[in-house]
């Protein structure tokens, strides 16, 4: 492969720039970076040990990559690349995801207009198995998607002003969103869809992932009230051995998004004794309630 290096540069409408983590990402790196071409100012990616090719790769794409060790705290990880960004906006995207070229024009459009500050942007995460939870069928009307006969949705916010100061939380799934909530900063959701292949994991297995992410949940609930601790850990646990005594091409289902919204509603309203027996008195609630436990 001969990676040539790309001029980046600003747009009239503000000045963007990418903010990654990578390790050991050299197999789908180039295919996100090649998806905002055009539309960054600069990359910044934030290395966490890469063994392979991904930091020579990168740099030769035109990205700035340092290194920096890893924590067990993904928030940590994205918030010293945002630290190093020099852009009016910052764009958020892992190197297993893509932006399409055609909906540069609406991202430019987004950091034009003045009522907003943040955006929450719509992930495609593209799957084979129709039976997960929220699956929707793939209409083929984005060239990312062939292949894949459905996609589950998920939103997040991905896309800020720099000068808001917003920054991750989260050592485990971590959000922009409780800064953006605590600092009452102007929110739109948009339609523009981020293209996700969640098949494509940098661990060796769905073993390995299953016990990395273990060994964060455990460190993410080790930090909350007792309730959540004791939860937490026995649904990690649980989840972990699931996957471990699965063929190596086996997913955990996602959990269907009424249970998130119920969740939230629940985390909202304070772990209190009473709300507690009202998240188990129903089957819906009860799955709820390991939705509220783990974000």
């Amino acid at each position: 492969m001969n990676a040539r290096k790309w001029q980046w540069r600003p747009h009239a409408s503000g000045s963007i720039s990418l903010c990654m983590i990578m390790k050991n990402e050299s197999k789908v790196l180039e295919r996100c970076l090649t998806g905002v071409r055009g539309l960054v100012s600069e990359i910044i990616i934030a290395d966490t040990g890469s063994t392979d090719n991904s930091i020579k790769l990168a740099e030769s794409l035109g990205a700035k990559v340092f290194s920096i060790p890893w924590t067990d705290d993904f928030a940590a990880a994205r918030n010293a690349a945002i630290e190093r960004a020099t852009s009016d906006w910052i764009l958020i995207l892992d190197p297993d995801e893509v932006l399409s070229i055609k909906d540069h024009d609406k991202i430019r459009q987004y950091t034009s207009d003045t009522r907003f500050s943040a955006y929450r942007i719509h992930t495609r995460n593209y799957s084979h198995d129709g039976r997960q939870q929220g699956a929707l069928p793939n209409t083929n009307d984005y060239p990312e998607g062939a292949g894949y006969p459905v996609y589950i949705i998920s939103t997040k916010t991905r896309l800020f002003r720099a000068s808001c100061g917003i920054r991750f939380r989260g050592v485990w799934h971590e959000l922009l969103d409780w800064d953006i909530e605590s600092n009452k900063i102007p929110v739109a959701s948009v339609e523009v869809p981020v293209h996700h292949y969640p098949h494509e994991i940098c661990q060796e297995s769905y073993k390995a992932k299953a016990l990395f992410y273990n060994r964060l949940g455990k460190k993410r609930s080790s930090n909350g009230p007792t309730i959540h601790k004791a939860g937490t850990n026995c649904l990690f646990l649980i989840w972990s051995s699931r996957i471990t005594n699965k063929p190596p091409t086996a997913q955990p289902r996602p959990l269907n998004w009424a249970f998130l919204l119920r969740a939230d509603s629940f985390r909202r309203q304070g772990p209190s004794t009473n709300s507690v027996q009202r998240i188990l008195a129903s089957s819906l609630s009860r799955k709820a309630f390991v939705c509220y436990i783990l974000i």
